[in-house]
């Protein structure tokens, strides 16, 4: 004889599917800042003191990066000119565009448990097990890194890289090289 779930499981189960999908239909508050677009479940708002606080599944797009977070909380800059600084926490992930001093281009993408940045300072901070990696669109080289704190100086284009129970870890890998016309992986052409 198969047994049938209690009616009080089978009501919690409805109730939770409910739940999620009325969720998943709520509308997301969507603000623009500068260059900067923002979405999240929620924003709290201090007109006043210029600050914001955006919270549930928040998404930061500009023009060269986006970052992904639970929670970020930003102020404006005076006269309206975009963000004067941001913090972001939890479950945060940066990805974008860098030119280098050379003109170099890399995808990035880094992951951490927090993040600030500061206009006026230029600097940009990473905090809590860091994990980023940059590759090179001309060539393919690959830049890794593992740290407990990343610190980007915009101004002088320094990296600060700390650890704390684990030392920091870099790595650089040399993108493969590419088999020349009338090759085959390292063979020549008979």
């Amino acid at each position: 004889m198969k047994r049938q779930p209690a009616p009080s499981l089978l009501a919690a189960a409805i109730l939770l599917v409910a739940g999620l999908a009325q969720a998943a239909q709520q509308p997301r508050t969507r603000t623009t800042v500068g260059e900067y677009r923002i979405e999240a479940a929620r924003v709290i708002a201090s007109l006043p003191a210029g600050w914001q606080e955006f919270s549930g599944g928040v998404t930061m797009t500009g023009p060269s990066m986006t970052l992904t977070c639970d929670r970020l909380k930003t102020w404006l800059a005076p006269k309206g000119q975009g963000l004067a600084r941001a913090e972001a926490s939890g479950h945060v992930v940066a990805q974008g565009r860098y030119v280098d001093a050379e003109k170099n281009e890399w995808r990035v993408r880094a992951t951490a448990d927090s993040a600030r940045y500061n206009r006026e300072a230029g600097k940009g901070v990473l905090e809590g097990s860091v994990d980023a990696e940059a590759i090179n669109t001309a060539t393919g080289d690959r830049v890794s890194v593992k740290a407990q704190t990343v610190t980007y100086d915009a101004k002088t284009h320094l990296l600060d890289l700390a650890g704390n129970a684990q030392p920091v870890d870099v790595k650089y890998q040399p993108a493969a090289p590419q088999a020349k016309a009338g090759q085959t992986e390292g063979k020549a052409a008979q």
